[in-house]
């Protein structure tokens, strides 16, 4: 406990309300953080129908597939056989 200035330790204490130009701005700063509130809460309706998640899983699948057959591809031309090898390591990779 401070001594001489009369303060508590722990307590927050507020000052009282002063009318005048302080309220005032108050009153703006309040009024400006309630109307930024429901911008942020707003959603455009075209962007719904993508929430789901599908584009994302299709799009995130065929760059996986693309990806792992071209691995693959790659992985049996660097071995040097024959053209049709690799061509059928492709064709392989493709149906699996």
């Amino acid at each position: 406990m401070a001594k001489g200035n009369g303060l508590r330790r722990g307590r927050r204490h507020s000052p009282p309300a002063r009318s005048g130009r302080s309220d005032d701005l108050a009153r703006r700063v309040l009024t400006a953080q309630d109307l930024a509130v429901p911008r942020a809460r707003h959603r455009e309706p075209w962007h719904r129908d993508v929430q789901g998640g599908t584009a994302r899983a299709a799009v995130f699948g065929i760059s996986d597939g693309l990806v792992s057959n071209v691995s693959l591809i790659l992985g049996f031309a660097g071995a040097a056989p024959a053209p049709s090898v690799v061509r059928l390591a492709g064709i392989a990779g493709l149906l699996s």
